[in-house]
């Protein structure tokens, strides 16, 4: 049982509340290499069966995007007519859309590519 304002407190409670956050977002740090460092599926870390890779190592991540990023721009480059087209099209329209001007909307990408955008969006650092 808490029996609550029974004694004066020591710190105001505003201060108290400030501290405990604090002490619950400090993390300790680590002595991983760059190569050791890897992120974990929140959907794991809160025990869900959902997810079958339950980590990833930040270099494996990395190679992950430079590999998508290089294929996006070689598509670009590839179709760059139709990817003018689409660009200037997408800035004709946006006055009924919620974008900004400088935003281009890319075409989808291939059927088979691998889909990181979403599967990246669950993971959690772990440093």
């Amino acid at each position: 049982m808490i029996f609550e304002n029974t004694q004066p407190p020591i710190v105001e409670e505003s201060v108290f509340l400030i501290v405990q956050n604090i002490r619950r977002s400090r993390r300790r740090a680590t002595n991983f290499t760059e190569e050791q460092k890897y992120l974990i599926c929140s959907t794991y870390r809160k025990g869900k069966d959902l997810c079958t890779t339950h980590s990833i190592k930040n270099v494996v991540l990395h190679e992950i995007v430079l590999r998508n990023l290089r294929e996006a721009i070689e598509f670009v480059t590839q179709y760059e007519a139709e990817f003018v087209k689409e660009a200037a099209d997408s800035r004709c329209g946006s006055a009924t859309r919620s974008f900004p001007a400088s935003v281009i909307l890319l075409p989808k990408p291939k059927a088979g590519l691998p889909n990181w955008i979403t599967c990246s969006s669950i993971y959690t650092r772990t440093m």
